[in-house]
């Protein structure tokens, strides 16, 4: 299964500037992770739950406000971008530095998500 999860994830790690990718089940659990060196493994310190609780948050947010289902969450910092995207019981966690191009990772972002949500039958355990 890791195989196929990361022949999945490839067509986001390959994008010029993604340092971590990291695939969630629907509870936050890890189910894969990758960092483009052993640098950005080290620095890297969130957690599934961290991951999923963002989203979690976010999603009541946009309920909030009236808005309807939320499709991902953007955050942008000085020198980094990370994306998180729920397909089915797929999340997928994306960390960038600004050299990604935002509109290319976000369609990439949602692309591995469905992907891996219909190759798994939206179960990952």
């Amino acid at each position: 299964m890791v195989e196929d999860i990361a022949s999945v994830v490839r067509d986001l790690s390959s994008l010029y500037g993604v340092n971590s990718v990291v695939v969630l089940n629907s509870e936050g659990e890890k189910i894969y992770s990758w960092h483009r060196t052993e640098a950005d493994q080290r620095r890297f310190q969130l957690s599934g739950k961290d991951i999923k609780d963002t989203f979690d948050i976010n999603k009541e947010f946009i309920r909030l406000a009236g808005g309807d289902q939320l499709r991902n969450v953007i955050l942008r910092g000085r020198e980094n971008i990370a994306v998180i995207e729920q397909s089915g019981s797929v999340i997928v966690f994306a960390f960038t530095d600004m050299r990604a191009n935002l509109a290319l990772l976000l369609i990439r972002v949602r692309r591995v998500a469905e992907n891996l949500a219909k190759r798994f039958g939206g179960a990952l355990i």
